[in-house]
């Protein structure tokens, strides 16, 4: 580290009486004084947010378990509006079969009985 008898003097410092061993040392402390007060500042600060955190990661958990049985139901749902999916593509189909089995079985009736079914 450079002595301060080495370093050129800075212009607004030239006019300043040097300052004595003591009271270098109480500007020292004074500075070291601020500096534990803006520690001891966000040592307060950094131990309110954990405990807000601490009471928000709480509130996540117990919002968690009380809508884990909502998302089991809308799971639930979902996989019943797949299967009623497939049974709708099925009765598609199906309902094509069963309208050319009726419509058959009227032409067999007419055919047979010569007259319309009452």
């Amino acid at each position: 580290m450079l002595d301060e008898q080495t370093l050129p003097p800075a212009p607004e410092m030239a006019n300043l009486v040097p300052l004595t061993e003591a009271q270098r040392l109480a500007a020292v402390e004074a500075e070291l004084q601020t500096i534990r007060a803006r520690l001891a500042t966000g040592d307060e600060t950094m131990a309110s947010l954990r405990a807000d955190l601490a009471e928000n990661t709480s509130a996540t958990i117990r919002t968690e378990s009380n809508t884990a049985e909502i998302v089991e139901f809308f799971m639930a749902m979902k996989g019943a509006f797949k299967v009623l999916n497939w049974i709708g593509a099925l009765a598609k189909p199906i309902t094509a079969l069963v309208a050319l089995a009726a419509v058959t079985w009227g032409a067999f009736l007419t055919i047979k009985t010569g007259a319309p079914p009452k």
